[in-house]
């Protein structure tokens, strides 16, 4: 059983492109996102949250994300693969909580 999901990268130009040199955006991104929608594909639309975001979401020295633009990635992701029943978000939290304890117990001994 194999599901695919997309998740299409919004580039660092693309979310600052306003503050690099005030071009207009062509919304690539939401009409790749309308078009998965009406074929019923699964997608993580990260454009949105970082558009919206007050924070920077990629380093100053590269066009990768740093920390707060990865826990966003993630979240999305996460609420996305949950969405669509690929993943049970109960059993994750269980399984973490079962190893933080593990973890705690070893480390009192």
């Amino acid at each position: 059983n194999l599901h695919t999901v997309f998740i299409p990268i919004p580039s660092k130009y693309t979310i600052y492109h306003k503050i690099l040199n005030d071009d207009p955006y062509n919304n690539f991104l939401p009409r790749v996102y309308e078009g998965l929608q009406k074929r019923g594909i699964p997608y993580v639309d990260l454009y949105t949250p970082y558009t919206r975001s007050d924070e920077v979401l990629y380093y100053g020295t590269d066009n990768h994300w740093n920390l707060k633009g990865i826990d966003i990635a993630m979240k999305e992701t996460l609420s996305v693969l949950e969405k669509h029943q690929l993943i049970n978000m109960a059993d994750y939290n269980e399984l973490a909580e079962n190893k933080d304890r593990k973890g705690s117990e070893q480390t009192t001994r």
